[in-house]
């Protein structure tokens, strides 16, 4: 009988830690609200590009999108598309073009492309950065932006 009981409480306990899950939920992450922006590089759109929003005085994870083939990006920090926390926020932006590659023609993925060549690159070769250096880091980067409660938080980024 005691090894049914046992049993019983195993079965049980297993149940209600499925259905709970084993993540935060929603309601124990942070508030986001929408960001939506759009690269611009030597006045036309950047396709392809990761853009970064850093939090500044935080250590917390980063909002993170990638540029369409109109410059547009959509920020996640948690959840897809749900934006990035309210404050002030440096931000990077980062397009590495295949190794000699000319900096005008970027390699962007095709997800309907069998041709993966274009992105084998031996790991000893440092990639080319297809805009300045000085938009990837955190440090280095003069790009700041203030996402607010209210918004709306379409930002346009422009670089030369």
């Amino acid at each position: 009988m005691r090894i049914n009981s046992v049993g019983r409480f195993v079965a049980i306990a297993a149940v209600v830690f499925s259905v709970q899950g084993c993540g935060g939920s929603g309601a124990d992450l942070p508030e986001t609200v929408p960001v939506t922006g759009k690269v611009i590089f030597k006045g036309a759109p950047l396709t392809g590009a990761a853009v970064r929003f850093y939090r500044e005085g935080a250590s917390d994870r980063p909002a993170v999108g990638t540029t369409d083939s109109k410059g547009v990006f959509n920020l996640t920090t948690f959840n897809t598309n749900d934006g990035a926390q309210p404050g002030p926020y440096k931000v990077t932006i980062l397009m590495v073009a295949k190794n000699g590659a000319s900096t005008d023609k970027v390699a962007v993925y095709d997800p309907s492309s069998a041709d993966m060549s274009q992105f084998e690159m031996p790991m000893s070769d440092e990639p080319e950065s297809a805009i300045p250096a000085i938009y990837a880091s955190p440090a280095s980067t003069p790009l700041k932006q203030t996402v607010t409660e209210s918004g709306p938080n379409d930002f346009k980024l422009e670089i030369e």
